[in-house]
C-alpha cells in the first residue's frame, strides 16, 4: 500500500498555522531566558546591543536577517535589547514549528499523526534549547521550513507562486545562515527524477525565481559589497561566504565511532520516545508514495542536512543537527499516519499521543540521572562554569529564570581592583562584556577584543611589555587557566602562572621559572 498527500484547502492550513504558531510561542516565550546569557548567546545579544550588523569575522558569520531584525526592534522601540534578541529567537522558533505544523498536514491524513508530529518537534530538546535564548538558528530553521512547505505545496498543485516564494525563502536562508545552500542539491534530485517538471517552467518563470530570490539574499549581497575591501578577490569572498575560518569542519569526510556514537546520542535526546522507531517507516512509506517528486525531494533534503551536520566536527555540532530534526518528526508523523490507517482504536491514538509528549519528563529527571551514574564517564563541557551546573545546563532546553550568567559577570567585576585588565574566553567574556554595556557597570575594568566595536570600552594594545607591567601592579587577571593562550604564546611560557580569584583567575609572574633563569 502507499501514501497520498492530501489537499489540504486553505483556510484549514491557516488555522493550523495559527493555533500551532501561539502554542509554540506561548512555550518557548514561556521558557525563554530573561536576560544575559553566555557564549554565542551572549554574542548575539553583544551584537544588537552595539547594532553590528557585519560579522567581523568572516561573512558565513554575519546572520544579517537575524540581526537586522532584532537591531532594527531594538532602535524602534527603545526596547533591552538582550530581551528583544531573545524574544527574535523565540518567535522565529515558534514560526519553525507552526511551518511545520502546515507541511505535515500536507503529507498526513489523520490528526493524530499530526498531532504527534508537531508534539515531536515542539518538545524536542535542540530547537526548545536553542528559542529559549538568543541564536541564530531558530531563524535558520524558519526560513528553511517555509521553503519546504512552499515546495511541496508547488508539487501538489502546480501553481508557480509557491515555487516563487520558496525561492524567496531560500535567498533569505542564505542572508540567515549559509545552511541554506543544503536543499539546493535536492533541487538538482528531484530534477533528476522527474525531468518534466523543468518543462512546465517558462523562461518567465526562471527569470521570476531568479530575481526572487536575489530580493531574499540581497542582505548578504549587500554585507558582501560592505566588505569587498577585507577580501583579497573573489576567492577570498566565497570563503568567507560559504566556509569562514571552519573549512577543515566544513570539508571533514571522516566519521569516527565516537562522532557516530554522539550523533546517535543526539537524536535520541531529541525524541526520548519510542515513536522514534516509526522514522525509518515514514521514510519507507514517503518513498513508496505516487507523488515521487515530493518523496525524492523530501528524502534528498532530510539526507543532505542530517549528512552535513553528522560529519561537521565543531564543539556545538548538536545545534546543526536542528534541521534534520524537522525531517525525523515529519517522518515519524507519516509512520503513524500509516499505522493508524489500519487501527482506528482510540486508545492507541491516546498512547501514541502521551509518547510523543514525554521529552518534557524525560529532561526534568535527566539530569539528576546522568550526575549520578555517568559523571565519572561523561563530561558535557570541558570547562565547568560558575553559576552553570552543566548537567541541567547542557540536558535541559528551558532558560525560565536563569540568571547564571548575569551573576557571573556582576561578581566579577566587583572582585577586580581599579584598571584592571580581564583577559575573557568567548563563553564568559560575553555576559561581561555585556553588563559593562548595559549597565555602564565597572568601566574602568578593561576587557580586550579585537572583534567586536564596543564604544564603553577605550583602546588598549596588550602585548608582553604592558603584560609584564601590570602583572608587576597586580592588575592582570583571566577567566580561566588556559585563556590567556589567546593573548599571546608568551603567556603561556614558564614565566608565567595563574591564581585563584575568587571566581576567576590572577595571572603572576612564575618565581621558579625565574629562578631558573636567573641561577
Amino acid at each position: 500500500m502507499t501514501i497520498e498527500t492530501t489537499d489540504q484547502p486553505a483556510n484549514n492550513l491557516v488555522r493550523i498555522w495559527i493555533i500551532v504558531f501561539f502554542a509554540a510561542g506561548l512555550l518557548y516565550l514561556a521558557t525563554m531566558a530573561p536576560g544575559i546569557l553566555w557564549g554565542d548567546s551572549g554574542e548575539a545579544q553583544l551584537r544588537v546591543l552595539t547594532g553590528q550588523l557585519q560579522g567581523a569575522r568572516e561573512l558565513a558569520r554575519s546572520h544579517v536577517v537575524f540581526f537586522a531584525t532584532a537591531c532594527g526592534i531594538t532602535r524602534s522601540t527603545s526596547g533591552n535589547p538582550v530581551l528583544v534578541a531573545n524574544v527574535v529567537t523565540a518567535i522565529a522558533g515558534a514560526v519553525t514549528v507552526a511551518n511545520f505544523a502546515v507541511l505535515c498536514a500536507l503529507l498526513v491524513r489523520r490528526r493524530v499523526a499530526l498531532i504527534c508530529g508537531v508534539c515531536l518537534l515542539l518538545f524536542s530538546h535542540t530547537l526548545w534549547q536553542l528559542s529559549a535564548g538568543a541564536e541564530v538558528v531558530t531563524t535558520s530553521t524558519m526560513f528553511m521550513s517555509l521553503e519546504v512547505f512552499c515546495v511541496v505545496r508547488f508539487l501538489q498543485c502546480g501553481k508557480f507562486r509557491w515555487l516563487a516564494v520558496a525561492a524567496l525563502a531560500n535567498g533569505l536562508g542564505w542572508s540567515t545562515h549559509n545552511f541554506a545552500l543544503l536543499t539546493w542539491p535536492a533541487y538538482c534530485i528531484t530534477l533528476l527524477s522527474r525531468p518534466p517538471l523543468l518543462a512546465t517552467l517558462r523562461r518567465r518563470h526562471l527569470i521570476s525565481l531568479v530575481l526572487t530570490w536575489l530580493v531574499g539574499v540581497s542582505p548578504l549581497i549587500i554585507s558582501l559589497i560592505y566588505r569587498l575591501d577585507n577580501l583579497d578577490g573573489t576567492g577570498d569572498a566565497m570563503r568567507s561566504v560559504l566556509v569562514g575560518v571552519y573549512g577543515k569542519s566544513v570539508f571533514n569526510l571522516r566519521i569516527t565511532g565516537g562522532m557516530a556514537f554522539r550523533v546517535a546520542a543526539y537524536v535520541c535526546l531529541n525524541f526520548p520516545t519510542p515513536l522514534l522507531l516509526f522514522a525509518p517507516l515514514g521514510l519507507w512509506h514517503l518513498l513508496h508514495t505516487k507523488s515521487k517528486s515530493i518523496a525524492w525531494f523530501l528524502a534528498a533534503s532530510s539526507f543532505s542536512f542530517f549528512v552535513f551536520a553528522a560529519r561537521y566536527k565543531v564543539a556545538d555540532q548538536y545545534t546543526f543537527l536542528t534541521h534534520s530534526h524537522l525531517f525525523t518528526a515529519l517522518f515519524i508523523a507519516i509512520g503513524l499516519d500509516r499505522l493508524f490507517s489500519a487501527n482506528r482504536r482510540a486508545w492507541a491514538r491516546s498512547v501514541a499521543i502521551a509518547l510523543s509528549c514525554t521529552a518534557p519528563i524525560v529532561y526534568l529527571v535527566l539530569p539528576t540521572v546522568a550526575e549520578r551514574y555517568l559523571a565519572d564517564r561523561v563530561q558535557l563541557s570541558q570547562v565547568v562554569r560558575p553559576y552553570r551546573p552543566q548537567y541541567e545546563w547542557f540536558l535541559q532546553p528551558w532558560r525560565c529564570g536563569y540568571t547564571g550568567a548575569e551573576r557571573y559577570a556582576r561578581e566579577t567585576l566587583a572582585s577586580l581592583p581599579p584598571n584592571a585588565v580581564l583577559l575573557a574566553d568567548s563563553t564568559a567574556g560575553r555576559p561581561i562584556d555585556l553588563v559593562q554595556g548595559l549597565f555602564d557597570t565597572r568601566l574602568d575594568v578593561i576587557v580586550p577584543n579585537d572583534i567586536f566595536d564596543r564604544p564603553w570600552q577605550e583602546p588598549f594594545t596588550f602585548d608582553q611589555l604592558a603584560g609584564d607591567q601590570l602583572i608587576a601592579k597586580g592588575l592582570l587577571y583571566s577567566t580561566g587557566k588556559t585563556t590567556r593562550r589567546h593573548w599571546g604564546t608568551w603567556l603561556m611560557g614558564d614565566r608565567y602562572g595563574v591564581e585563584p580569584f575568587g571566581l576567576i583567575y590572577r595571572i603572576t609572574h612564575n618565581p621558579a621559572a625565574g629562578d631558573r633563569t636567573n641561577p
